[in-house]
């Protein structure tokens, strides 16, 4: 599996700040900011903040500029509800699939990563590693579309 593009670092990066709190609801941003905490060109910044504004996690207008949003119980439920439909369709999909060992790897790796951060009550941590696991599988299952 190729190393993930700078695109795909960015929307990371920013997530995951996004996640632990960091970065907390209100929050405003600047382009400026993020290029220079995550050390990255505006390019990928650019994309990120478009794939972060799609999932509901910030807001972007030329009068305010970039600010995080307030994630609601209703906005919330849909997200999940979506995430449910795709992972279902994508779990479906890897079952009629072989998966390489670098790939069953990086899964079990990261199970065990979200355990031992369950016992070791971690929240953001196991959050991040969920995220990213979730995020593994639809990666797996449609491997050319979201490495394009």
């Amino acid at each position: 599996m190729p190393a993930p593009t700078l695109k795909e670092k960015a929307y990371q990066e920013m997530k995951k700040l996004l996640l632990t709190g960091e970065i907390k609801p209100g929050d405003f941003l600047s382009e400026r900011t993020l290029v220079d905490r995550l050390d990255m060109s505006r390019t990928p910044i650019r994309s990120a903040l478009d794939r972060l504004e799609l999932d509901g996690f910030i807001k972007q207008s030329p009068q305010q500029g970039i600010v995080v949003q307030e994630l609601s119980i209703n906005k919330a439920a849909e997200i999940y509800e979506l995430r449910k439909a795709l992972e279902s369709f994508v779990v479906n999909k890897l079952s009629n699939m072989e998966l390489t060992k670098q790939q069953r790897s990086i899964i079990e790796e990261n199970l065990s990563l979200q355990k031992r951060y369950v016992e070791e009550n971690d929240i953001p941590q196991f959050t991040l590693k969920d995220a990213e696991f979730h995020h593994q599988l639809i990666t797996f299952g449609f491997f050319k579309l979201f490495t394009t």
